[in-house]
């Protein structure tokens, strides 16, 4: 995008250089939007997933707490667990409620509980925090004062090793 639109020059003494184009940092904005909020509603599905099968899950051992021991006993006897010892845990575990939910989320389901400062809001924030600033790395390096430095990077074996692992550096 960025090479597909015209540099402007300043030509204020201090500031003789290329600059790019207004639309390249509209476009860092736009897509780095788009990242964020991508970020969020991801983030938000899951907490809300998680949320709702919590719920169940506490449903289930407010209503019928032996069905759920039995249901932990029998992981715990596919995980090699005895019987015998496989039952004395779950009976002490299941004196604590939240935890022993918490364990049934984890061991049952696969599913962590949330950390308490856990929010698909920062998250999202922080997704387009991260775009922007990895986003404006190639655009400040297409704005130097000699235009022959442009042609050369953008021909360059610099340029292909920048693109490929600036991505590569910006993932989790």
């Amino acid at each position: 995008m960025l090479h597909g639109f015209p540099r402007h020059r300043l030509n204020f003494p201090p500031f003789d250089l290329l600059i790019p184009t207004p639309q390249g940092f509209a476009n860092l904005i736009a897509d780095g939007l788009s990242m964020g909020m991508g970020e969020y509603l991801s983030a938000k599905s899951e907490h809300d997933y998680i949320a709702a099968e919590r719920d169940r899950e506490e449903w289930e051992f407010d209503n019928y707490p032996e069905g759920e021991v039995k249901e932990m006993i029998d992981l715990y006897k596919e995980r090699g667990f005895s019987e015998e010892d496989a039952s004395n845990v779950m009976h002490i575990m299941k004196n604590n409620r939240k935890f022993f939910i918490d364990h049934m989320m984890v061991q049952e389901l696969g599913l962590m509980p949330p950390g308490e400062d856990e929010s698909p809001l920062k998250q999202g924030a922080v997704m387009f925090c991260a775009f922007f600033v990895f986003g404006l790395v190639p655009l400040l390096c297409t704005s130097p004062e000699d235009e022959r430095w442009i042609d050369a990077m953008r021909n360059s074996s610099r340029r292909r090793v920048a693109c490929v692992t600036l991505p590569l550096c910006a993932t989790p």
